[in-house]
């Protein structure tokens, strides 16, 4: 009787699994969270980012900040708190005994991995328990890296949060200055190739490394300048000695999917940054044809947060290459001054019978005195140098 009522049981459970929803692959949520957001021009890009520079998506277990598609997937939540944990994190707190509130809904994320989870199972195909009862999970190494999708709580999901995780703490505004200096790295690194006119037109050819701005005296500040400039660093970056990005002329599909890789490229790059790169993205008509680029294909989203996230990348990377040549040449100013003056110093240092106050000694001597620290006793036998070797007659270990 138990054992008809554990399999009815068993039956009920099997098909409320069935009947759930089954989630959706990452690709398709990115998608249709970004076609929603384009259409209420709601998305991070669409905005100052005064407005979205303190919700930058994190790990609070890890302290790492999400990247690339995952980034834009987790702000599009619009979540006011950017706390997002995984299940087995969540449980891990309050000393493993933190939960997940009824009804929260996670979001997805991707992460490449070189290794897959494989139950392990015995010949005749029946599982393998451990000591606790539990089937065994082996990691098995793969050949290639290979995607793989797991999911995202954010804290409000958490029970009693404000305890369990803290009170959020909102992320502190750049000091603005810093942040200007950095542009100005990335400037003096990219070495762009400018030309100043009144009138510019909209894009360069790819081919071309040359880029057409206003006169800096057009511009409302210096500072807008500059991250304009910027702006220009992070579109040359589809150079073909570059990243070779095909972007067609205007007005084509090509064209559209560079704008919308630009947008969401400054976006990340000013959340890095701390400032404002380019303009905020409020053309509605512009927003449309994003709409209808990404309907066409379910994976595009995914290759221009790709993209975006390549081209941040590279000029972050212009400023770490400034900074490392800065430490080259420090390091060589240095060596070439110690060529100079280091055979004085030396010879300053050096003890010599006509130094008052230094005893002069003979290198067994040196050596004795260094053995005798270390606790071997001499017992007043010289030591012996014999070639390049030392040998020590008749010494013992205290």
């Amino acid at each position: 009787m138990q054992a008809t009522d554990d399999r009815a049981i068993g039956q009920e459970q099997t098909q409320e699994q069935a009947q759930r929803p089954k989630r959706k692959p990452f690709h398709t949520e990115l998608t249709e969270n970004t076609v929603k957001a384009l259409r209420d021009m709601d998305a991070p890009w669409q905005k100052d980012i005064s407005e979205t520079y303190s919700n930058r998506p994190f790990n609070p277990s890890s302290g790492k900040q999400y990247d690339g598609a995952n980034m834009v997937n987790l702000a599009l939540q619009k979540e006011k708190d950017p706390r997002w944990l995984t299940m087995w994190q969540v449980n891990q707190l309050d000393n493993g005994k933190g939960r997940i509130a009824p009804g929260s809904v996670p979001a997805a994320m991707v992460f490449y991995t070189m290794q897959r989870s494989e139950p392990r199972v015995d010949g005749y195909g029946n599982a393998v328990l451990g000591r606790d009862g539990k089937q065994i999970v082996d990691k098995v190494r793969l050949s290639k890296p290979t995607l793989e999708q797991r999911y995202l709580f954010p804290a409000k999901a958490v029970r009693d949060a404000d305890r369990v995780l803290g009170p959020f703490e909102t992320r502190p505004e750049p000091d603005r200055e810093t942040a200007m200096q950095r542009v100005r790295n990335i400037i003096s690194a990219a070495g762009l190739d400018l030309q100043h006119k009144d009138k510019t037109t909209a894009h360069p050819a790819q081919s071309r490394a040359t880029h057409v701005l206003r006169p800096p005296a057009k511009y409302p500040s210096p500072d807008e300048y500059e991250r304009t400039l910027v702006y220009h660093i992070l579109e040359s970056t589809r150079h073909q000695d570059r990243l070779d990005r095909y972007t067609g002329p205007n007005g084509t599909e090509n064209r559209t999917r560079e704008e919308l890789r630009l947008k969401v490229g400054a976006w990340m790059l000013g959340q890095e940054l701390g400032v404002q790169i380019g303009k905020p993205d409020v053309d509605k008509d512009m927003a449309q044809e994003y709409v209808k680029l990404l309907e066409k294909g379910e994976f595009e989203m995914m290759r221009i947060c790709r993209d975006a996230a390549q081209a941040k990348d590279l000029v972050l990377g212009l400023e770490q290459k400034l900074e490392l040549q800065k430490a080259q040449e420090s390091q060589l100013e240095r060596e070439a001054r110690l060529e100079q003056e280091g055979p004085e110093l030396v010879a300053a240092a050096m003890p010599t019978a006509s130094s008052p106050g230094r005893e002069v000694m003979e290198p067994k001597e040196v050596l004795a005195v260094a053995l005798e620290k270390t606790g071997l006793c001499l017992e007043g036998r010289e030591v012996i140098l014999v070639g390049g070797s030392t040998r020590i007659p008749a010494i013992q270990k205290v």
